[in-house]
């Protein structure tokens, strides 16, 4: 089962991911929601998780140090190395800055939900079935 974290300052769009990875169930595990990039990297450190949804716009909560959301995903990697990170937005325009940034895969807010499914069971097949055998029950249905 995919650990994942998600990272978005808008409670209806946690909610709406919520209910979408609640259909399947059987691959992934949301082990936080978190509003800002502060409880974003508190999280990460702690938790390791194997997946982070990213909001490209997500507040960078009390302690603005100055630094942009691209260098916020390349801090990410140095935390967990491991973790995948699926940036969300509502720009699609945003998709290159995200992806230069690290980011390994990019979705627009503005999709339906197949092609979030889509890029959400891409950035799975890259985890080991040995690590989550469970995953191997989707992917010889599909």
């Amino acid at each position: 089962m995919v650990r994942l974290v998600i990272a978005d300052d808008d409670v209806k769009v946690r909610s709406a991911i919520g209910l979408i990875l609640g259909q399947d169930q059987s691959c992934w595990q949301v082990i936080s929601c978190v509003r800002d990039v502060q409880q974003l990297f508190e999280t990460v450190r702690e938790e390791k998780p194997d997946l982070v949804l990213l909001d490209w716009d997500l507040s960078l909560g009390e302690n603005n140090d100055g630094n942009t959301l691209s260098d916020r995903v390349q801090q990410l990697k140095i935390f967990s190395p491991k973790t995948q990170i699926l940036v969300l937005s509502c720009k699609p325009q945003n998709k290159q800055d995200a992806l230069n940034a690290g980011a390994d895969a990019f979705v627009s807010k503005v999709e339906p939900p197949e092609v979030f499914l889509e890029a959400m069971y891409g950035l799975c097949e890259k985890f080991t079935i040995a690590q989550y055998p469970l995953m191997l029950k989707h992917f010889a249905a599909v």
